[in-house]
């Protein structure tokens, strides 16, 4: 369980050096995982910019993973518990955080928070058993990830 909280205009901002797959460093837990469970959401990257992703329960709103993904690259979530998610996106250049574990990016290009709702509850089905897996493709041209930065991290609660 991840909770981003804010506490005012932090001002020391901290770069970060994070390769695709990474989460900050001040995290607080190890995200929620099933080993059971052989799933994943593959997140196709954006070729304009880096994006950071959390993967937040539908229920209760707390993110349970969280990740760093350099544009023009993709990485897949694995071991998803069974549950349903949303996802909230940052897209930019330079991660940072702050003292209180903010995420930021120095140049922050916008925030994305798409409607759908990822289902990873397992349905059985005449053949067996079906192991819900996801791809969310983010890989738009210029002038689609333009609208992104129409909106700011406090317009989506992003930390």
């Amino acid at each position: 369980m991840m909770l981003f909280c804010y506490y005012g205009n932090a001002q020391d901002w901290s770069n970060l050096q994070l390769s695709t797959g990474m989460s900050t460093p001040c995290q607080t837990t190890e995200g929620s995982y099933d080993a059971s469970m052989d799933n994943f959401l593959r997140v196709l990257g954006s070729k304009q910019s880096d994006m950071y992703v959390k993967l937040i329960n539908k229920n209760t709103d707390i993110v349970v993973r969280e990740v760093f993904i350099k544009s023009g690259t993709s990485f897949n979530i694995r071991n998803i518990p069974q549950e349903e998610y949303y996802v909230k996106i940052a897209y930019g250049k330079n991660p940072q955080t702050d003292e209180n574990c903010q995420f930021k990016f120095e140049q922050e290009l916008g925030f994305e928070q798409p409607s759908h709702v990822f289902n990873y509850y397992n349905r059985l089905a005449t053949r067996g058993l079906v192991i819900p897996c996801y791809e969310l493709n983010l890989r738009r041209d210029e002038d689609v990830e333009k609208r992104y930065a129409q909106s700011s991290s406090s317009d989506i609660g992003f930390n």
